[in-house]
């Protein structure tokens, strides 16, 4: 099937309303001890705020998902230096204006002397961490979430966005507990250049979820 049948499929099968997610979408409310942890970030000094995030972990009630990466149920924390942080930031909210539902949930940014920590929520991650797509199979995904993923990814494409580590390979891409396609890591977005046809960008994804 090409790529423009896949268009046809979208329009056809998918509702919109159900495959656009995005922090507009998704209003974030925080319970009492998500509510906590952003206190303490915004209140707590660093070296406090350092101990009170260790306790946690030592205590289950916040994972270590990796060094600087924190997960309380679908809500997740990235702790970055300032200058990182604050570009990082940028480009979550620039993806969050196109509502796609493969990202991250960006809700919001704190800054604690000069660090630099990145709300977002993650769907389908509540209970369980994401699985590599490379572990999964794109084969074991369902079609119609092949079809919101590329349909989200044309959107980006469209928008003038590119990733390059995305577009590469699957290397970035996960599964969620819904068998959903989601790519949470977009450190390398930039606009695409002009020389860079958007046809075969949609191509190169094209590849990855339907070959």
């Amino acid at each position: 099937m090409k790529p423009n049948n896949i268009n046809k499929l979208i329009t056809e099968k998918m509702n919109l309303s159900q495959i656009s997610g995005g922090n507009n979408m998704v209003a974030a409310k925080y319970d009492d001890f998500m509510q906590s942890i952003v206190d303490k970030i915004k209140t707590n000094d660093l070296e406090t705020l350092k101990k009170a995030i260790y306790n946690m972990i030592e205590t289950g009630e916040l994972e270590q998902v990796s060094g600087n990466f924190y997960k309380y149920k679908n809500f997740h924390i990235l702790e970055l230096l300032e200058r990182d942080g604050i570009d990082y930031s940028n480009k979550l909210k620039t993806l969050d204006k196109l509502h796609l539902g493969i990202t991250q949930n960006y809700i919001e940014t704190l800054e604690n002397n000069k660090r630099i920590f990145i709300i977002t929520q993650i769907p389908g991650t509540e209970k369980e961490n994401l699985v590599p797509l490379w572990k999964i199979g794109i084969q074991n995904v369902p079609k119609e979430n092949r079809l919101a993923a590329f349909h989200d990814l044309q959107k980006l494409t469209k928008a003038g966005l590119i990733d390059d580590k995305v577009v590469r390979s699957n290397e970035r891409w996960f599964v969620n507990s819904d068998n959903k396609i989601i790519i949470p890591n977009f450190e390398y977005l930039r606009p695409i250049n002009k020389n860079e046809p958007q046809k075969e960008i949609i191509e190169q994804y094209y590849n990855i979820l339907f070959k």
